[in-house]
């Protein structure tokens, strides 16, 4: 039986020499449950004692690319002095992984917006 593997792209590749650009107020910040799976156990087990555990996992940021097969939730962005965004830290999830998926409200958003800023006190430490 032969396997066939097939290969995600993780990156979108537009024009040469042109970047994909989508305004930060149109991404969506997103609260993601998703089902992981868990490493090797660290030492021999017997047979009844390996119980099969899934990890249920919680991702918080913005839903940067939705794909067929997945979904790019990247928890920290910005813009550049030209105005594109960047992303780090970012993640893939497969669909087929995701419990459930919440959109964050914009109201809660515009709160935190550079515009609506209040004076906060320090964080003590």
């Amino acid at each position: 039986m032969r396997c066939r593997i097939k290969v995600l792209p993780l990156f979108y590749a537009p024009a040469k020499g042109r970047r994909l650009s989508i305004p930060i107020d149109r991404l969506k910040l997103v609260r993601v449950l998703w089902m992981d799976s868990q490493g090797a156990s660290p030492r021999w087990q017997y047979l009844d004692e390996a119980e099969p555990e899934a990890l249920l996992c919680h991702t918080v940021g913005w839903l940067v690319r939705e794909g067929k097969d997945a979904k790019r939730i990247a928890p920290h962005i910005s813009e550049d002095h030209d105005g594109e965004v960047q992303i780090i830290g970012d993640m893939i999830i497969p669909n087929v992984s995701i419990v459930r998926m919440d959109v964050i409200s914009s109201s809660c958003l515009d709160a935190g917006s550079t515009q609506n800023q209040q004076e906060t006190e320090p964080l003590s430490s």
